[in-house]
């Protein structure tokens, strides 16, 4: 009794795929997401201080205030 093997090699569907648009759709996501949580963050802290009303240009300084703050260089408005 004689017995035979057969190798099959392993589908590999994804050979040679580019990562370049997952990384692209994945660095517009995030930089979506910034700008949405410094939109919300502005909201919250003029609804919280009774500042004036927020629009839709995001201030870059909020990325700055945690930094701020542990160094003691925010004022108490």
């Amino acid at each position: 009794m004689t017995t035979t093997q057969t190798t099959t090699p392993p589908a590999s569907s994804h050979r040679g795929a580019s990562p370049i648009p997952a990384l692209i759709i994945g660095l517009a996501l995030l930089v979506f997401w910034v700008l949405a949580s410094m939109l919300q963050i502005q909201t919250s802290e003029a609804f919280i201080l009774k500042g004036p009303v927020v629009t839709f240009v995001p201030d870059w300084g909020v990325l700055k205030q945690p930094l701020d703050l542990v160094q003691g260089h925010l004022s108490m408005r």
